[in-house]
């Protein structure tokens, strides 16, 4: 199927059955906030269409830096990144890392919305000239 296809195939992960899948979400560059996707019983998918369970959850300070470390890692300059993984010990095994993802769980973290609007507006405002004008300007800025 590999050689013939575009699939991507990922192994099964015992810890997403046991304890879930983590989300570390990062706005402008800073972490914002985590969320914990849980399977229904029985099964190993953490979509909610598929029964699975979303939460907002406290990150272990460990696991945050290591998924800081692998959006890091990750191409850039990103604008937000979602880092996707589960808990191995005390290593975070990722899973994938999101940069174009539409679901950043903005509704578990109170501001995160804001904070996403403003690393938006700073990044639309980058490399742009300052919206006043110096008195040796002679022309329309």
């Amino acid at each position: 199927m590999l050689a013939h296809s575009g699939a991507m195939i990922q192994p099964y992960l015992a810890e997403i059955a046991a304890e879930g899948e983590w989300s570390f979400v990062f706005l402008g560059g800073k972490f914002s906030h985590a969320v914990l996707k849980t399977p229904k019983g029985g099964d190993f998918r953490v979509q909610e269409e598929h029964g699975g369970r979303t939460t907002a959850a406290v990150a272990p300070a460990a696991l945050i830096a290591q998924a800081r470390e692998a959006a890091r890692l990750s191409p850039g300059p990103q604008l937000y990144a979602r880092v996707d993984g589960v808990r191995r010990g005390s290593e975070l095994v990722v899973v994938e890392v999101e940069l174009i993802e539409p679901s950043l769980y903005l509704q578990f973290a109170p501001g995160a919305a804001k904070a996403l609007a403003a690393a938006v507006k700073e990044r639309l405002s980058e490399g742009r000239p300052s919206p006043t004008r110096s008195s040796s300007s002679a022309g329309p800025a």
